[in-house]
């Protein structure tokens, strides 16, 4: 960087540095999808995340919802998907290449 006037000029380097900041899921444990406009879908919120993949299992172990775009809530259609514990299993990719997997379970309460 240089700055000057009319007195005269001075200069100084920066140097920057790239470093990868922390990263984290958020995984709800419950929902309600009740149609009352709260809490009505399953939303894993996440930050610093270069790829995710979420799966949710039934009891049976049947794949229910799969999604690789964390925008994307899982929204049960109230006929098919009853109140019940469902298993999930996410994998996420930090900007960095680093991959953790979260495994537990969600409930949906009507």
């Amino acid at each position: 960087v240089i700055a000057s006037n009319s007195c005269g000029s001075v200069s100084d380097t920066v140097e920057v540095r790239l470093e990868w900041c922390g990263w984290g899921l958020f995984v709800p444990m419950a929902f309600t999808n009740n149609g009352d406009g709260i809490n009505d879908s399953w939303e894993v919120k996440g930050y610093n995340l270069a790829a995710v993949k979420i799966r949710v299992f039934n009891r049976l172990g049947d794949l229910v919802f799969y999604s690789e775009d964390l925008a994307e809530a899982w929204q049960p259609d109230p006929y098919t998907v009853g109140d019940d514990a469902y298993n999930y299993h996410i994998q996420a990719w930090h900007l960095s290449g680093e991959m953790k997997e979260y495994i537990g379970h969600v409930v949906l309460l009507r």
